[in-house]
């Protein structure tokens, strides 16, 4: 039973419970009030208590929620606190005033604040977050997976009611699947391939249908307490802007944000210490090794070719086919022109050529013969109009063909965008664009 039913329930109780009340008023000549009187008053009086607790259970589990939520956004943030202590501390010691900065309350209060978000951080990281699984969350509440009023709750249809999968497109029982925001439906399977893919490849990251955030507290009630704590690091680590791997050959474990105590980070599998700043073996006391001639040949060879840098990532991307707007797997929208962040230059849309490499190909589709220039030149125009397809109008085109997104082939169909005429298949339309 939902808070909204429990309340509307409770409140019912206590109407009634007041118009008994008013009646033995009235009925009652005495001055003093009698014991029906009083018993009616302390029963209204339990059933506001009881309505002030189920309130106070739901509002601490949708905390509970909120900050499971927003686990990725806390981590970062307090990674940013730490990371801007390492940065003022490096600062006195190379202005000789580090004896004289450990003396100040303000730098021993951010000392302070800092390693005592660290562990809390830590401690929220090994903790066991099945306390917010929907059985737990109804025992909570007072309404448990065998109590006789959640029982009466639900309607004995219901338990038979399904629904078709948006990924796998079979019918399942609807109590075993997850609604997304858009309101589309995955069952259980499809739910842990999705997040098994995404732990795999980024791109997926951060899970969304229709290009709508699924919260975490949304997939969690699928998943296994293993699985949600990969999913939750693999985003942490994806939005680490300071991102750090164990310098060890052979381990590569990412660290989390919590693992590092100003610059250096801790290994938690080997124990190995690595400075986040030049990603090589701690080397305390001395300044980072400046020599990135391996970094530097693949930035001339980048170069050489024409290829960009994502500002964000710092991934190396080239574009084969299509227009200058570059959506890189960390989400970062960048001009492949100039890398400036999208929309922010006056570079034109399209290269010609790739433009009319886009429309010959669009045009060419299921002919065997090429396709006329007059049909080139219009789909050439239609591609200018509409770069800035929101991907939101598909139709299902029947026979084998090839995802543009990840490139796989699909022998049965696959969904064409009628915009901008992109092929897909139904996991990057759900989940990747």
């Amino acid at each position: 039973m939902d808070e909204a039913s429990a309340q509307l329930i409770l409140s019912l109780l206590h109407q009634d419970v007041q118009e008994e009340i008013e009646s033995s008023r009235t009925g009652n000549n005495n001055s003093g009030a009698s014991d029906h009187e009083l018993a009616l008053r302390e029963w209204a009086s339990q059933i506001q208590e009881c309505a002030t607790t189920t309130h106070d259970s739901h509002m601490a589990l949708s905390i509970d929620r909120a900050t499971y939520d927003d686990r990725v956004a806390l981590t970062l943030a307090a990674q940013e606190e730490s990371r801007a202590l390492a940065d003022r501390t490096l600062a006195l010691r190379y202005g000789n005033q580090a004896q004289q900065a450990q003396h100040q309350p303000a730098q021993r209060l951010a000392t302070q604040q800092t390693q005592d978000a660290t562990r809390i951080l830590a401690r929220i990281d090994g903790a066991d977050i099945s306390s917010l699984f929907p059985a737990r969350t109804a025992a909570a509440l007072g309404y448990g997976a065998g109590s006789p009023s959640n029982v009466a709750a639900k309607p004995p249809l219901e338990n038979n009611a399904t629904a078709e999968c948006v990924a796998c497109f079979e019918e399942q029982p609807l109590k075993d699947m997850m609604q997304t925001p858009c309101s589309h439906r995955y069952c259980r399977a499809c739910v842990l391939r999705l997040v098994r893919e995404a732990l795999a490849d980024e791109s997926l990251l951060p899970l969304r249908c229709c290009r709508l955030p699924i919260p975490p507290s949304t997939l969690q009630d699928h998943l296994g307490h293993r699985l949600a704590k990969q999913l939750e690091d693999k985003l942490i680590e994806r939005e680490d802007p300071y991102r750090t791997y164990c310098s060890r050959a052979g381990c590569g474990q990412y660290l989390m944000p919590y693992q590092v105590q100003g610059y250096i980070g801790t290994c938690k599998i080997c124990r190995q210490e690595t400075c986040t700043l030049c990603k090589r073996p701690a080397h305390a006391g001395t300044e980072c090794d400046d020599d990135q001639v391996e970094d530097q040949t693949v930035l001339d060879l980048a170069a050489e070719q024409g290829w960009q840098r994502c500002a964000r990532c710092s991934h190396v991307i080239e574009l084969g086919t299509g227009c200058n707007h570059i959506t890189c797997r960390c989400r970062y929208e960048f001009c492949y022109v100039c890398s400036s962040t999208w929309r922010s230059c006056t570079c034109p849309i399209w290269d010609e050529r790739r433009l009319l490499l886009r429309a010959q190909d669009v045009a060419g589709r299921d002919r065997d013969d090429p396709p006329p220039e007059q049909e080139v030149q219009q789909v050439a125009q239609n591609l200018q109009e509409d770069h800035e397809c929101d991907h939101d109008n598909w139709r299902r085109v029947k026979g084998a063909h090839q995802c543009e997104e990840c490139h796989d082939d699909y022998p049965h169909f696959i969904y064409e965008c009628r915009q901008c005429r992109l092929l897909a298949c139904a996991r990057c339309r759900f989940n990747r664009l």
